[in-house]
């Protein structure tokens, strides 16, 4: 199997940085330190060989996101560095609301505010170089999978799934797996399956119209858990996408019979669809005690799960989404690439 990884989204190095969290100063959990460990725990345990991905441009990109989107990610830092001279992350401090005049910013305060959902995803020096990578990352693993390969795994970071058209959202600025998925559908159909633990809902926002992409999620209850404003099992698509959108939100406290029932469920779905190829959002961060989940899977669990996918028999797309609890990222990866490659 062939990895995809780039050293650049080291760039994003958001190890230093505190955002606010329910009125306290916290650490960011989304780091480097954790694509490493997953990295070395795919390397060491002999799953497949790591390579650089190739530079496939921004068209691809600029199919899922909006152009002012983009410039704004591109120029945030340094409009930033212009306006305040000095070197700190980019946070939003005001959020538009729904019954204001939508008005597209021209300075960097209504910018911040204007294209990201909430306080979560902070912009560096580095951020739009390592997120640009992270989707070739994306990109790469689809253009192989067109080449007749079984499955490859994408080690994007920074994640992608939260990120919509328009804006940044949960650590994510670049949505890796619906940019992936909009190259696949050049070739055949597609369907997206994300486990983690986080609904995918900038991938919902994306292909909510598109009957041409079945879209399946499993993740916590959105009434208790981020973004709170997605997720709900009544969400099904919208106009000619009505039908391929499939919410499976869980209880707090899920442990995996309950949760491989669930998944059964969208596995249903998905063969029903038959589609070509599978992208699935890997979200690590269904294991118990990660600092940003809630169900209570544990490490040996992720091969049961990787096994139920793998049944499909679809060309697969494995796309690094969330994680958190660094020292149980390489047993639990290592676990799920067991299951999924039968070893």
């Amino acid at each position: 199997m062939q990895i995809i990884n780039s050293d650049k989204h080291r760039l994003h190095d958001t190890s230093q940085v505190t955002l606010w969290s329910f009125g306290k100063a916290v650490s960011i959990e989304e780091v480097p330190a954790r694509a490493e460990i997953i990295r070395n725990a795919l390397v060491d345990g002999g799953y497949g060989q790591v390579r650089e991905p190739d530079d496939l441009g921004l068209q691809s990109i600029a199919e899922v996101h909006q152009s002012d989107y983009i410039d704004y990610l591109m120029t945030a830092y340094a409009q930033s560095m212009d306006a305040f001279g000095n070197r700190s992350a980019v946070f939003p401090e005001v959020f538009p609301i729904l019954h204001t005049p939508m008005r597209k910013p021209d300075h960097i305060l209504s910018s911040k505010g204007f294209y990201s959902l909430d306080t979560y995803s902070p912009i560096l020096e580095g951020t739009w170089e390592a997120a640009y990578w992270s989707a070739q990352c994306a990109l790469t693993a689809a253009e192989l999978l067109t080449k007749k390969e079984k499955e490859v795994f994408a080690l994007c970071r920074p994640p992608g799934h939260h990120a919509g058209s328009g804006y940044c959202a949960g650590f994510c600025y670049l949505n890796n797996a619906a940019i992936a998925a909009r190259r696949l559908q050049k070739s055949g159909k597609v369907a997206i399956l994300d486990v983690d633990y986080h609904v995918a809902n900038g991938t919902q926002e994306i292909f909510y119209h598109d009957p041409d992409v079945l879209v399946c999620s499993i993740h916590g209850d959105p009434k208790v858990t981020f973004p709170y404003y997605w997720g709900y099992a009544d969400e099904f698509g919208e106009g000619a996408g009505k039908g391929s959108h499939w919410n499976f939100p869980l209880a707090v406290g899920t442990g995996i019979e309950q949760y491989l029932q669930t998944l059964n469920q969208a596995l249903s779905k998905i063969e029903g669809f038959n589609p070509d190829y599978l992208v699935l959002s890997l979200g690590l961060d269904i294991v118990a005690g990660d600092p940003v989940g809630g169900f209570l899977l544990q490490p040996v669990d992720f091969s049961r799960v990787a096994a139920a996918i793998a049944r499909l028999k679809i060309p697969t797309l494995l796309l690094q989404e969330g994680g958190y609890l660094e020292n149980t990222l390489a047993e639990c990866i290592t676990s799920f690439m067991n299951g999924f490659l039968k070893k």
